[in-house]
């Protein structure tokens, strides 16, 4: 096999690895270890492009308040967060920039994004279960999201929403060969997109992505990651991060929408923003919790809570 040949072939091991770190604390060394280890020069001839692919996109930027359950500030500001109640859903935005406006101009040849550090989220793990085997079952999930085997192009396309993405549950594939076996969380579930060849560079575009949180879930602060790797066209290796906190959060007052410690009219234009523009209404309503909008409490916000509403309008 020649140089490139064999480059691919690392590339195809290396480029989908799970991410080590310490779960609800501030990770000590840096984070997307093994990608960011081969495609910064660890393994390939590479180096990291912060800000250079992609960007996470949330109406909300929040920072994690002193004391909360979760993962302390990272110390870079406020992050992109989305909320959602434990069994609820919410939508992801991530675009996909032109990356020849870098301070360092590439053009990326195949490449692939991740999903990683959702393990946090499982309910076993965060009940004290070790047991790596079991994180897979109800962590953060892709809704409609392929499994593992299925096939797909050589390289696939970009997708448009989560059905382009595969759920990891193994990256022993690692092991062996003289390479060096460098992920803790051999087991971990996590996600990526492009399965093993990648994608094709088409850029810049919007990708969306519907997210479920399990019911199980404790209320509180994740540090969710996203990352962006492959090789340019220079076939030189490269790596990009991003993350998001996930707040998980229950109804506080379910039908006192617009959080002003009172049910009456006003409300129901505060659902109306929170049912049709719920990416608009931590803008509109700053610090108030959407999920007081779910006022069936079905997880939901959806048309259906509009007759719960209305009761508790006109029943206090």
């Amino acid at each position: 096999m020649n140089s490139r040949g064999c480059l691919l072939a690392a590339f195809a091991i290396f480029t989908f690895s799970a991410v080590a770190s310490t779960a609800l604390a501030r990770p000590s060394g840096f984070f997307g270890q093994e990608c960011a280890y081969c495609h910064t020069g660890g393994f390939l001839d590479g180096r990291a492009t912060p800000d250079a692919v992609l960007d996470v996109f949330s109406a909300q930027q929040s920072t994690i308040p002193p004391g909360q359950f979760g993962d302390p500030d990272r110390g870079e500001g406020p992050l992109p967060t989305y909320t959602a109640a434990p069994g609820g859903t919410f939508n992801m935005t991530l675009n996909i920039k032109d990356t020849t406006l870098y301070a360092e101009p590439f053009t990326p040849d195949r490449w692939a994004l991740g999903l990683k550090r959702i393990y946090t989220t499982d309910p076993d793990y965060q009940n004290g279960n070790a047991d790596k085997m079991t994180w897979q079952n109800d962590q953060l999930t892709l809704v409609g999201s392929r499994v593992q085997g299925d096939p797909t192009s050589n390289p696939s396309p970009i997708p448009a929403d989560q059905t382009g993405w595969t759920r990891q549950t193994d990256t022993s594939f690692m092991e062996g060969g003289g390479v060096p076996e460098i992920d803790a969380h051999i087991d971990e579930q996590y996600y990526t997109s492009g399965d093993t060849y990648g994608h094709e560079w088409i850029g810049p575009t919007s990708l969306q992505a519907t997210v479920t949180v399990p019911a199980g879930v404790q209320a509180g602060w994740y540090d969710v990651e996203i990352s962006a790797e492959g090789l340019d066209t220079d076939f030189l290796a490269f790596y990009d991060e991003q993350h998001f906190y996930l707040h998980v959060a229950v109804p506080t007052n379910p039908g006192d929408v617009n959080c002003d410690g009172l049910r009456d009219g006003r409300d129901i234009q505060a659902f109306v923003v929170a049912l049709l523009n719920p990416a608009g209404f931590p803008t509109i309503y700053p610090g108030c919790n959407i999920q007081n909008a779910d006022v069936n409490q079905d997880t939901v916000i959806n048309i259906a809570d509009a007759p719960a509403l209305v009761t508790r309008l006109l029943v206090p």
